[in-house]
């Protein structure tokens, strides 16, 4: 069983400010703990900060001219493999990006989504995350 979602930390990483925000005002409305960084240099530091804190990554594919995503979850994985990654953006029809999205072994949600839409999809990949790697 899960405990509460003031258990789980979440990564979010967006250069988009007002994205970043909203995803988590409504990420917080849920009770979530959300760390948030407007580029992938800067999540690295809070990832190294946070240590085993953090439970899910969720990354815009593209923030120029940082690491993309895809290249951050690789670096996050490599350090915590457990780490669920959900990417967000705007190019779901690009190939490259699709491929990508499918070697990383993540979840993908395309922009624009609904606050719905994001709980739910945030929802449904923490269920299968182990209840073990709620306890921080």
């Amino acid at each position: 069983m899960l405990g509460s979602n003031s258990d789980i930390c979440i990564l979010l990483v967006d250069d988009e400010d007002a994205i970043r925000n909203l995803a988590a005002l409504v990420l917080e409305g849920q009770g979530y703990r959300v760390i948030k960084a407007q580029h992938s240099d800067e999540a690295l530091i809070l990832l190294d900060d946070y240590k085993s804190q953090i439970h899910l990554l969720l990354t815009d594919v593209k923030m120029d001219p940082y690491l993309t995503g895809c290249e951050l979850a690789k670096c996050v994985r490599l350090l915590r493999p457990e780490i669920g990654v959900l990417y967000i953006s705007g190019y779901s029809n690009n190939p490259m990006v699709q491929q990508e999205i499918d070697e990383a072994r993540a979840e993908f949600l395309p922009k624009p989504f609904t606050p719905k839409m994001l709980i739910d999809k945030v929802s449904s990949m923490l269920q299968v995350i182990p209840a073990e790697r709620h306890s921080g």
